[in-house]
């Protein structure tokens, strides 16, 4: 069974649940852990320091620190290609994507981008990369092979995650600025539709995924929703709502699915929950460790 590792911002750590156990079984101490990613055999983990401005860079069997990698200010978002030789990852201070190359562990590459790059995702060929630019409200679209940039897509107001269909046919990014999901054809890398979700002032979508079978796209409202859309037809199948006395608001943020199961944060509960695909319905709830009663610390999610 897969491990799934949890960013906790204000913990300044990592931390790994069993996929077998769906216990907390370790933590790995980063600075303001920005974004996640697993390497394709699941061996390495990356972690982006937010404050320390550098990747950090883990063997997930023993749990140690491999290396640091120096990267550009405020990384964030990050992402490994399938050949598992390239990491990108997106600085958002800096305005730059730095390219590292694995088997050296040092950056190769230094481009730029928009303002405020926050978010990126690598299509499932490893073709080309997407970076979110969340200040400049358009996605940038990199050329992975010759590290390049091939076009800039205009898209909604402080786009954030993004998600693949699993041919890589369509590409969809959180607009969380204008309560909106972009769906891009990769084809001609242009935008083709814009999928209402969200609401101005109260529920601002963060979170993105596609299902194994690409029928469904998933995103996770901040603060207290789960939305289910049909792909082609960017129809609304399931709204999971969490505002009632019982479940509370959960403030879901990070998702991601793994075989045919989403696994989602609810920061507000210092929990992650694991839900089947289509049903949605919760097969386990997990607790993780609280650092600050007042702050809502968990955010991104990878599971592999």
């Amino acid at each position: 069974m897969a491990n799934i590792y949890v960013t906790n911002i204000p913990g300044n750590a990592v931390y790994i649940i069993s996929g077998q156990t769906n216990q907390v079984i370790g933590k790995l101490s980063v600075p303001a852990p920005g974004g996640i990613a697993l390497s394709p055999g699941g061996q390495r983990i990356y972690v982006t320091s937010q404050s320390g401005n550098n990747v950090w860079v883990f063997n997930t069997r023993t749990k140690k620190l491999i290396c640091k990698i120096p990267v550009g200010r405020s990384p964030q978002g990050i992402a490994v290609t399938p050949s598992g030789q390239r990491v990108w990852v997106a600085n958002s201070d800096s305005n730059n994507v730095s390219v590292i190359h694995v088997s050296t562990r040092r950056v190769v590459r230094t481009l730029s981008a928009g303002q405020g790059p926050s978010r990126l995702a690598i299509s499932p060929t490893g073709k080309t990369v997407y970076v979110s630019n969340t200040l400049s409200d358009h996605v940038s679209v990199y050329r992975a092979l010759t590290m390049t940039r091939m076009k800039t897509i205009a898209v909604g107001k402080n786009p954030g995650h993004i998600a693949f269909t699993p041919r890589g046919i369509r590409a969809y990014v959180v607009n969380s600025g204008s309560n909106n999901v972009s769906v891009i054809k990769t084809a001609t890398q242009t935008e083709v539709a814009k999928i209402p979700v969200g609401y101005v002032g109260s529920r601002d979508p963060y979170g993105i995924a596609v299902s194994q079978n690409g029928k469904l796209l998933f995103v996770s409202e901040f603060v207290d929703s789960l939305l289910s859309i049909a792909i082609p037809s960017n129809q609304l199948v399931r709204k999971l709502i969490f505002s009632d006395e019982t479940t509370g608001s959960k403030a879901p943020q990070g998702i991601a699915v793994f075989a045919n199961r989403l696994y989602m944060v609810a920061s507000a509960n210092d929990q992650v929950e694991i839900r089947a695909i289509p049903s949605l319905k919760v097969i386990a709830t997990i607790d993780v460790p609280s650092t600050l009663e007042s702050e809502q610390g968990l955010a991104e999610i990878a599971v592999g």
